[in-house]
């Protein structure tokens, strides 16, 4: 089993990561035979764009004989839903978390972790062919398989331990959530002042092609970073009115200050 090409796969959730995955598995070649939710009607948006995986609320996956099952769910919850699930003996039980153990899946005896580093919206499916996927396990022959798929569906695919896992995770959320987040600051700023957001797009994208092409030391620009404190200054003045956005440019200024000017 382990040795295939193509694997047939049940899905544990119905988040965006784990529609997602259902696309890109059946666009190659794998089958999704199960799509599971506590509610059915989650599972059925799911399934009704798939060719066989039926939407099951029973997590007793036996009679679909998974090779794989990919629970898809929040962190916090991993263990619960590993140990409320029933599988065959030799079906791999996998999840995709970033942050979390293959331990988690206890008491299953085949496990692993299958984590795609990449930020997923329903309104927007990823670039899998730029998506590296990070897994592990403490069975080689699983790390093998999982290797395998990681690659065909992903960009590329490498073992990784839980440690170095996290700490890729925390790097991807301040490259990832925290940047969104900042974007977001800047519209909102925009708004109140009753500005087009739209004039800050190009700067956006020149932004980030910068830090990608030259590297984030090298394309670091403005007032911190020239340690022009009479225009932060100014800046924090203008910002009086949210404590929260003042606090947050303070901070980070700082650290640029401190990472430039030193």
């Amino acid at each position: 089993m382990f040795g295939t090409k193509h694997f047939n796969i049940c899905l544990v959730g119905t988040g965006n990561v784990s529609q997602a995955l259902s696309s890109i598995l059946e666009e190659k070649g794998h089958t999704v035979s199960a799509v599971y939710s506590r509610q059915y009607e989650r599972a059925a948006n799911i399934t009704r764009s798939l060719y066989e995986a039926e939407p099951v609320t029973d997590p007793d996956f036996r009679a679909f004989d998974p090779d794989i099952v990919i629970i898809a769910v929040k962190d916090d919850v991993i263990e619960e839903v590993s140990q409320s699930i029933v599988v065959p003996d030799d079906t791999i039980v996998i999840h995709t978390s970033g942050v979390k153990s293959f331990e988690e899946l206890r008491p299953h005896s085949n496990i692993g972790v299958f984590y795609p580093l990449q930020t997923f919206l329903r309104k927007n499916p990823p670039d899998w062919q730029n998506t590296p996927f990070l897994v592990e396990s403490d069975d080689p022959q699983i790390v093998k398989a999982l290797l395998s798929l990681g690659k065909n569906i992903g960009r590329s695919a490498e073992e990784m331990s839980s440690e170095k896992r996290a700490k890729l995770h925390v790097a991807a959320v301040f490259a990832s959530n925290f940047t969104n987040h900042m974007v977001r600051v800047s519209k909102e700023l925009a708004q109140k002042g009753k500005l087009n957001f739209d004039l800050l797009e190009p700067l956006i994208r020149q932004t980030i092609e910068n830090s990608l092409s030259f590297g984030p030391e090298k394309a670091q620009t403005g007032p911190a970073k020239r340690g022009d404190l009479q225009t932060l200054d100014k800046h924090l003045e203008s910002l009086d009115f949210d404590e929260g956005i003042a606090e947050i440019y303070k901070v980070i200024s700082q650290h640029i200050l401190d990472t430039y000017n030193s």
